[in-house]
């Protein structure tokens, strides 16, 4: 598999404007971008002073500055992103689409499951035709629609969500944080932690569960 390689700063501009195969994006303690692709006249890649546009057209794995903001404008196929802590932001990914331990994130659709582990920061996403798992969020949560289910699980500070199918949350929360959650199906709520906040559950099954220190129905 050929190496591509490209000198940045700490904190690069790099927007992903096609990938038409896997694409795997991992981050690193390297003032370098590099490429290691299926096939070597498979990737473009422009450069403007510290910003890079890159083009995809075979599976590839692109190990960028751990700080770089990242802006992917369409996914073909799975997409796997890990260990960025700059600015995340995704137009649409077409397959099942991975973040692990990144800050921010902002996606405008997920045709297929969507997975997000770990994030410092914010996750906003407009839509997902599939199933959400979300784990460990320490900022606000918003997923405006979800045609598949939704999983919670661990540390969730804020969330407002809405799912075709059923919600289901196992968590620990923010003692003042608000929890908004809207299920077409049935709607499961646990946790262990004593919270002054606000929760929210709808059902349209009309079959909601509860469970927290103070309440259980």
């Amino acid at each position: 598999m050929p190496d591509a390689k490209f000198d940045t700063t700490s904190t690069p501009n790099i927007r992903i404007s096609k990938a038409t195969d896997s694409l795997q994006i991992r981050g690193w303690d390297q003032p370098q971008i590099r490429i290691n692709s299926e096939i070597a006249d498979a990737v473009t890649v422009d450069i403007q002073d510290d910003d890079f546009d890159i083009q995809v057209k075979c599976g590839a794995v692109i190990r960028v500055p751990v700080n770089a903001d990242i802006e992917i404008d369409h996914a073909a196929s799975d997409l796997v992103v890990k260990g960025v802590y700059g600015n995340l932001i995704v137009g649409t990914a077409a397959s099942t689409t991975t973040f692990k331990s990144v800050e921010s994130l902002e996606i405008q659709s997920v045709k297929g499951s969507l997975i997000v582990k770990d994030a410092e920061g914010d996750l906003s996403v407009e839509e997902v035709r599939g199933n959400a798992t979300i784990r460990e969020i320490s900022g606000k949560i918003t997923l405006d629609e979800v045609t598949g289910n939704i999983n919670l699980r661990g540390y969730i500070s804020n969330a407002d969500m809405e799912s075709s199918g059923n919600i289901n949350a196992i968590v620990n929360l923010d003692t003042d944080g608000t929890y908004n959650l809207v299920a077409g199906g049935n709607c499961t709520f646990r946790t262990d932690t004593e919270f002054n906040g606000k929760v929210e559950l709808t059902s349209g099954s009309g079959r909601i569960s509860v469970r927290t220190p103070n309440q259980s129905e």
